[in-house]
């Protein structure tokens, strides 16, 4: 189910070297550290939850699901909040020497406020819902290549990221519309 995630993970990194040199990739790589530092520490939602919603019903996640995506929503952007806020000094503090990635790293940070989608892909996990995890682990990753495709050679490292922040909205929308569709398959 991965492979065209893994393509895509990597991606943008080739083609900003392609189109703007290695000075770019550093301070792309730099301002994205932190920022993928932070929704590493989100995945561990997905051990917590899985055993709460294999618990539950196809139809009492359908209930829950949305509000449960929107309270967690609301915590992220309080992260999200704070990292914009205290960014130039962390950045001051430790990588005073990339001082060009602070503002990236800002708009990067907004990638984050979709990662309610690990909420509802660990309830199609939960509900075995092998096709839909298919179109999930298939369309993001396309949106995903097809932006950076368009994005980074017109606008480079912002192009970069909005594509990133695109392909994790459209990972949010598909996993809420797949997870409010009943089982099929």
């Amino acid at each position: 189910m991965g492979v065209i995630s893994t393509i895509s993970s990597s991606l943008d990194r080739l083609l900003l070297f392609h189109y703007l040199g290695p000075v770019e990739v550093a301070i792309y790589t730099v301002a994205a550290g932190p920022v993928e530092q932070m929704k590493g520490y989100l995945k561990n939602i997905y051990p917590l939850a899985l055993p709460k919603f294999t618990q539950q019903t196809p139809e009492q996640l359908q209930k829950t699901i949305h509000r449960k995506a929107a309270v967690f929503s609301l915590f992220i952007l309080g992260i999200v909040s704070v990292y914009i806020l205290a960014a130039p000094f962390l950045y001051q503090l430790f990588f005073h020497a990339y001082a060009d990635s602070v503002r990236y790293s800002q708009l990067y940070a907004l990638s984050i406020l979709p990662s309610a989608a690990i909420l509802y892909y660990t309830a199609l996990q939960s509900q075995m819902a092998v096709k839909k995890l298919y179109y999930y682990n298939a369309l993001g990753p396309i949106v995903s290549i097809v932006c950076q495709l368009a994005l980074i050679p017109t606008f480079g490292i912002t192009g970069a990221i909005i594509a990133k922040i695109v392909a994790r909205s459209s990972n949010l929308v598909v996993a809420a519309f797949l997870t409010g569709k009943p089982k099929s398959a």
